[in-house]
């Protein structure tokens, strides 16, 4: 058999499984722009004006400027960003019926909506220097120190996150193939691996731990306080009866002086109304 049948019957499928693997990945679409937004992709360093309408990779950075917002839609989940707000698409995948979403919150504020669909569920997750925000259908506003409950439940664990990145499908066009089937001349790119050493710039180097966990319900206020010296503390204030609620446990910090531990103060009814300071200690 001719050899340049055999080569390009192998690109024809190749590029159809490919279709067929894609075909229920999310896309995240921008929206209801509104002054300065830029974004910049993982192939493209350099900052350009974002469109209303364009799909958006993972590993794309959205900025906003003074007085400007945008919307991110991904299938049942809404994130509404900001003014002053500086946000990385980390990953974006269903698998098993589960649609896993994760943001990198640098600075900024954002508003974030998940809805489940009927046999398909939302996983969301935004991370930022200081504390990792994870839900699975709720509303809530979120800047990485604040976080505001609307609907539904967060659970927000402090200290610095491991992000989860997805790199992109890139096509570029490759040129031998461009001389024997020009309508297949594009094949998948490599992706540099991202930098993120100024993402963390400024934040405690605490890792985050998923057993310092805190469940914020609806009404309920959570903030994340920095200071010089103290151990990891997590308490939460509410209402005289959610207060006469509460119970604490003790779990060890390696990261407070030797012998100390950190206290981990949680309610058992959870308060109606109230606020969780979450404390973290500075190295």
């Amino acid at each position: 058999m001719d050899k340049k049948l055999i080569r390009n019957s192998v690109i024809v499928l190749f590029l159809c499984l490919g279709v067929l693997s894609f075909a229920n990945t999310p896309k995240a679409v921008l929206k209801n722009i509104k002054g300065k937004v830029e974004v910049k992709t993982a192939t493209n360093q350099s900052w350009t004006p974002a469109k209303e309408g364009m799909d958006i990779q993972t590993m794309t950075t959205i900025s906003t400027g003074f007085d400007s917002s945008v919307t991110l839609e991904m299938a049942d989940t809404t994130i509404f960003v900001k003014p002053l707000t500086r946000m990385t698409l980390d990953q974006l995948i269903e698998q098993q019926g589960t649609v896993k979403t994760s943001c990198y919150l640098r600075v900024g504020t954002v508003n974030a909506s998940v809805k489940s669909a009927e046999g398909v569920k939302q996983d969301l997750q935004v991370q930022s220097p200081y504390s990792t925000a994870s839900v699975r259908g709720t509303v809530f506003e979120f800047d990485g120190l604040k976080l505001k409950v609307l609907e539904g439940r967060v659970a927000l664990i402090p200290g610095r996150p491991e992000r989860i990145i997805q790199k992109p499908t890139v096509l570029e066009e490759d040129e031998t193939t461009r001389e024997e089937a020009p309508e297949m001349a594009e094949v998948a790119a490599p992706v540099p691996d991202p930098d993120f050493s100024r993402d963390f710039a400024g934040s405690p180097d605490i890792t985050a731990d998923a057993n310092q966990e805190v469940l914020v319900s609806a009404g309920v206020q959570a903030e994340i306080k920095i200071q010089r010296t103290g151990p990891l503390n997590t308490s939460v204030s509410s209402d005289e009866d959610a207060k006469k609620k509460q119970s604490s446990v003790t779990t060890s910090d390696s990261r407070s002086n030797a012998g100390s531990e950190a206290s981990k103060t949680k309610p058992n009814a959870t308060p109606k109304y109230g606020s969780v300071v979450i404390t973290i200690t500075e190295p």
